[in-house]
């Protein structure tokens, strides 16, 4: 497996870790983003983790955080910090979460609300070694953050002190997103990528590399032009992806974005 990608392991979040092992370890996948549910009461099999030839590139902390409420924002550091332990654990270099909900907010004071979160996670993060990223999200997921544009998610991991996940099937028909990348790519440590068909209308929906209709090539190419030397992390769900079996639509997804990234020397 191309050793600049990874597999986002969301789309068969229960299964129990040492599920997970096996099979990504049969479809021959060897870099995982893994969500921290799947981690946390998983401490027993961590050590098949680390026998097997799996790494894992970054845990996911879903923030379904409403930012109004004082209670709800200190539960969300605390699902921050526990990612966080848990990526020293499993030795993953990155966490990433999203931006929070606004729950009403006018962008500003939601951006200040959600800094009062990410930005102690952040010192947090930085001083055991480990680096948050904040993800931009799909607005049909407000429930999980108000950024949904990668300009918006850039100006709250500047407040923050966060790099930034960006994820370009939440943000593919920004306007002007070519120059964005390029203005952001120095904060830009992971790129999610899926595919997605003219249609659906499920945001959960995020098909198998090379089967949909989003010009994938062309945003490779942007992040390449720009300088770009991390990850991309490959995110997938929905039933297509669920009706080709899941680890095969992983391995198929690689398969395509090895061709891509050899294309461009890698």
């Amino acid at each position: 497996m191309h050793e600049k990608i990874s597999i986002n392991t969301f789309v068969v979040r229960d299964l129990s870790l040492s599920s997970l092992i096996d099979g990504l370890s049969s479809h021959g996948l060897t870099c995982a983003t893994i969500p921290y549910t799947q981690l946390i009461g998983q401490q027993d099999s961590f050590s098949l983790l680390k026998d097997s030839d799996i790494t894992v590139r970054s845990v996911v902390v879903p923030n379904s955080c409403n930012l109004r409420d004082s209670l709800s924002r200190e539960t969300a550091y605390q699902a921050l910090q526990k990612g966080i332990e848990l990526a020293l654990e499993v030795d993953a270099p990155f966490v990433y979460t999203t931006s929070g909900s606004a729950q009403g907010l006018e962008w500003g004071p939601a951006l200040d609300m959600s800094v009062e979160v990410l930005g102690p996670a952040a010192d947090l993060a930085r001083k055991l070694g480990v680096t948050l990223l904040v993800e931009n999200s799909s607005a049909m997921r407000a429930d999980f953050g108000f950024c949904h544009t990668l300009h918006d998610t850039a100006e709250l991991a500047r407040n923050a002190g966060c790099g930034i996940c960006a994820d370009i099937g939440t943000c593919w028909t920004e306007r002007d997103l070519r120059q964005v990348i390029t203005n952001e790519i120095e904060s830009i440590d992971l790129v999610q990528l899926c595919d997605y068909r003219y249609g659906i209308t499920d945001a959960q929906c995020k098909e198998t590399l090379g089967t949909g209709d989003m010009p994938l090539e062309n945003f490779l190419d942007y992040f390449v032009e720009a300088g770009y030397t991390g990850c991309f992390d490959i995110e997938l769900n929905g039933p297509h992806v669920r009706e080709n079996d899941s680890f095969a639509s992983m391995a198929q997804s690689v398969q395509w974005l090895e061709i891509q990234l050899a294309g461009r020397c890698l």
